[in-house]
């Protein structure tokens, strides 16, 4: 009796941990279908930049905002956003799935999976 209480209890603590995971995967298949049209995951450069990195230049907060709304963090004053735009000259366009906030940190994952 006492094994079946312990299980119930380990597993009751860490479903709702593993159930707000990050899954890399996810973020890997959501970057294949709304990212790589302008982004590489190296250095290379295309319609934005390349993403090889971008988890060790920006913070995980910027990234979220970023990813939610990349007008909304241009037109704060955020300065690298606006070097972002004075870059590559083209706004980043607002993607549907990134106003989950589940979506963001899978993609967030992935990207980290990369360096």
């Amino acid at each position: 009796m006492a094994r079946l209480v312990s299980l119930f209890l380990f597993v009751f603590f860490t479903l709702p941990v593993a159930a707000g995971a990050q899954d890399t995967g996810r973020g890997e298949e959501i970057f294949e279908r709304k990212c790589k049209t302008c982004h590489r995951l190296t250095d290379e450069v295309k319609t934005g930049p390349g993403l090889a990195g971008v988890t060790k230049r920006h913070s995980e907060e910027w990234l979220h905002k970023w990813l939610s709304s990349p007008r909304a963090v241009i037109e704060s004053g955020d300065p690298e956003a606006l070097a972002l735009l004075k870059r590559f000259k083209v706004k980043m366009p607002i993607i549907d799935l990134m106003q989950d906030e589940k979506n963001r940190n899978d993609v967030i994952a992935f990207l980290k999976t990369l360096e």
